[in-house]
């Protein structure tokens, strides 16, 4: 009994030790202030750009012709080939992929694996953005999430030049109405 329980003693010990890699990059992402980085989302479409995220669903999306920005309060999506910029009021659950929820979430209730080094897969049957998940992870940051959404569509995003706690400024997550701009207001 005592040869049984040492394995199990073990077993968990070592399970908890693969998964430490990414529970701290994990952590690292919970407690950060902001987060910044290059991406390039794949699902029906690829888009390329850069990315910003302050505490406080504070989002800002730089797409080349498509910026998406939110103060935690108000949503703006702005179309820069129709000069048009489409303006209501935040909801966190229309946002397709919520970086501080998924990290969140990860971290308090998901089933976590480590399929080989670096690359985890992660389930969490009750999570209201995402059933399966992978995350590759390099140089000790996240470098890829793969993840199926709720509605089935799967997603891919890639991350370069990600940065922690740069300061960013709360005006990132303002968008300035220039004049000339059509203005749809839904709020």
């Amino acid at each position: 009994m005592k040869l049984l329980n040492f394995f199990l003693l073990l077993s968990t010990f070592l399970f908890a030790q693969d998964n430490n890699e990414l529970m701290n990059v994990i952590n690292k992402f919970v407690s950060a202030k902001d987060i910044s980085a290059n991406v390039i989302i794949v699902s029906n479409k690829t888009m390329e750009g850069n990315f910003f995220y302050k505490k406080n669903n504070k989002y800002r999306y730089d797409f080349g012709n498509l910026i998406l920005v939110t103060d935690g309060e108000t949503f703006w999506n702005f179309d820069k080939k129709k000069n048009k910029v489409v303006i209501d009021n935040f909801d966190n659950k229309a946002i397709q992929f919520n970086i501080g929820e998924f990290f969140k979430d990860i971290k308090e209730r998901a089933q976590i694996t480590k399929i080989e080094e670096h690359t985890f897969s992660v389930k969490n049957d009750k999570n209201k953005y995402y059933k399966d998940a992978t995350i590759w992870l390099k140089n000790g940051t996240i470098e890829k999430i793969n993840f199926i959404d709720k509605n089935n569509n799967p997603y891919i995003i890639k991350f370069s030049n990600v940065k922690l706690n740069s300061s960013l400024s709360d005006n990132l997550f303002n968008f300035e109405i220039s004049e000339g701009i059509k203005v749809v207001d839904l709020r």
